[in-house]
């Protein structure tokens, strides 16, 4: 349960009028303040690991399920170059280095489902993958990352930006031997 802390707006005026207040409105005014901040920066991360969301049963866990095992209709975009393309791709496979390049590449982005973006390395994230682009593509619901590397999910949340809400990002180790 939440605590309540009513704070008299006229002692609020400036931060001088703070000292004004008794030390336990102080306090916890202060703690409200600071768990309003980190609750913010928690919202914020959406990264989930794959395992994690096919726990839940429903049906976009099926769907997802679907993309990740089945054989589907896909664009592959490898060093910024289409590789191989299919008619009305609903997946497409990239590599940390095209990304930025999709907008430029002439992709027909209406019938994308499913993202999948290959690290190789911690090298490739030197600064967070800027996922706005992806907010382009009308029926994107999954962005998967998949790390070729052990990655905590802290990484694996700070390895990007920008994502929109209206998409899953989901990350997955797998380390090829």
């Amino acid at each position: 349960m939440k605590n309540l802390v009513l704070v008299d707006c006229k002692k609020m005026n400036s931060f001088k009028n703070l000292k004004s207040l008794d030390g336990r409105n102080f306090i916890l005014t202060l703690l409200l303040f600071i768990g309003t901040v980190f609750s913010g920066y928690s919202q914020n991360s959406r990264v989930m690991y794959v395992n994690d969301f096919l726990k839940n049963s429903n049906t976009e866990v099926t769907k997802l399920q679907g993309y990740l095992t089945n054989l589907n209709p896909s664009v592959y975009v490898v060093n910024e170059v289409i590789t191989k393309k299919t008619e009305k791709s609903l997946c497409l496979y990239t590599d940390v280095k095209s990304v930025r390049s999709i907008s430029t590449i002439g992709l027909d982005t209406k019938s994308i489902e499913f993202v999948s973006i290959k690290i190789n390395s911690k090298n490739e994230i030197v600064s967070p993958i800027d996922l706005s682009f992806f907010s382009q593509f009308p029926n994107l619901k999954y962005i998967v990352l998949e790390f070729e590397f052990e990655v905590s999910r802290s990484a694996a949340e700070t390895s990007v930006i920008k994502a929109s809400e209206n998409q899953s990002v989901l990350y997955k180790v797998e380390i090829q031997s």
